[in-house]
């Protein structure tokens, strides 16, 4: 039986790649694969909806996470989309499951309480006053997870990186070797956490390329022995650096549409703008009049950071279609509700702008050799996927690059 790992290096741009194709374990895979470089990513160009799309091969507005947070305004912490009930289409896993498959997922988001996952260590975090272990224990493999706690919790530090790496890889590389899973996807955020916190560009953000390497290695050593194996590298976005940051309510708040309490919330609105990094949603009450809207509208077009507001096919992609406008943020800048946020550097910005671009590497049976291509989507991993395992997706909007596959070469 043919066998997938799926590996998510999150916040590694196409750029970054020229750093990875030096390094000991991608430039060995890369000889035996194939590299699709300047890939287009999803739009909101965020963590969990780009995840979201990679398992369904769909766009937002169809898989239904159209972002990381809920749209809370009441509470300072908003809950994430964490579990797998929230999406409304099929999944890589879940026709993988029911074609009789054994599953693993490692840190992957958006898949708490999921049944299709066999071997499950869900991305949640503790959220108001909760504990990890508690969480975890509820949303995933109850005793998979305290077994692997028992054997790997020393190596975590809470929810710093490169800790979490390195417990995320140790528990896959256990179930790897003791389960042997058909489908196994995992979800590595080293990249993203210091490019936030140090800028797209630093040394940080190099060494933690180099422990995404390294922990590479450690993945394909755990699965050397396995026939018929499937390897899929791929990043969800990149990130731009920020200057600034800005809380487009608080325009809102001097016009008297919203009030915004001492922790950032908002509370008592008409109308009130959902943040999302490089761009940014109105979110309004049902009552609200069309010379209301236009009067938000105009505020934002005034508001500093504002570079334009997003098209209709921008936010109907992004699953935001019922929302009266988004906008997206200049280069530089970030929305953002938060009153310290840390970020030097963000995504969430519309798939226009320069050095946006992701990229993804297969390496398989059917796969060309030391190649290279460039183009495509995100959404073509899905595709990918179900093509390796034989599984069906009808819903699936993605395509196969021509010249992936080494058959393309004699046709």
């Amino acid at each position: 039986m043919k066998k997938v790992l799926l590996i998510s290096f999150d916040a590694v741009s196409n750029s970054d790649v020229d750093k990875l194709i030096e390094m000991k374990n991608f430039k060995a895979l890369k000889a035996k694969g194939t590299l699709v470089r300047e890939v287009k990513s999803i739009f909101i160009s965020n963590t969990y909806p780009i995840h979201t799309s990679i398992i369904t091969g769909t766009h937002p507005y169809i898989h239904g996470i159209i972002e990381n947070l809920k749209p809370q305004t009441e509470v300072p912490d908003p809950d994430w989309y964490w579990y797998s009930e929230d999406i409304k289409v099929e999944t890589v896993y879940g026709a993988a499951s029911k074609c009789g498959m054994t599953v693993a997922s490692v840190m992957w988001p958006v898949t708490g309480g999921s049944k299709e996952i066999k071997y499950n260590i869900p991305e949640i975090f503790p959220n108001r006053g909760k504990k990890q272990i508690v969480v975890s224990l509820e949303a995933g493999s109850k005793f998979l997870q305290i077994k692997e706690f028992i054997k790997h919790g020393k190596k975590l530090k809470g929810l710093s990186q490169p800790e979490v790496d390195n417990f995320a890889v140790s528990c896959m590389c256990d179930i790897i070797k003791e389960k042997k899973p058909d489908l196994m996807q995992i979800h590595l955020t080293d990249c993203d956490t210091h490019k936030h916190k140090f800028g797209i560009e630093s040394k940080e953000v190099n060494a933690a390329l180099g422990r995404l390497d390294l922990n590479l290695g450690r993945l394909l050593e755990a699965t050397k022995s396995m026939e018929n194996l499937t390897v899929i590298i791929v990043s969800d976005h990149a990130q731009i650096n920020v200057n600034k940051s800005v809380n487009p309510n608080v325009s809102l708040e001097k016009e008297g549409l919203l009030k915004i309490n001492e922790d950032g919330t908002v509370y008592d609105y008409s109308c009130w703008v959902k943040c999302s990094g490089g761009s940014a949603m109105l979110i309004t009450k049902p009552y609200i009049s069309f010379e209301m809207i236009q009067k938000a509208k105009a505020l934002m077009q005034k508001c500093e950071g504002f570079e334009r507001f997003l098209t209709e096919e921008e936010m109907q992609l992004s699953g935001h279609g019922n929302c009266p406008f988004g906008m997206s943020a200049k280069r530089g800048y970030q929305f953002s509700m938060n009153k310290n946020p840390y970020e030097k550097a963000n995504h969430g910005y519309t798939l226009d702008k320069d050095k946006y671009t992701t990229f993804y590497m297969v390496v398989g049976e059917g796969i060309g050799e030391n190649n290279v291509l460039s183009g495509g989507s995100l959404l073509d991993i899905a595709t990918i996927i179900a093509k390796t395992l034989d599984i069906d997706m009808p819903k699936m909007q993605g395509s196969v690059l021509g010249g992936l596959y080494s058959e393309d070469d004699k046709s």
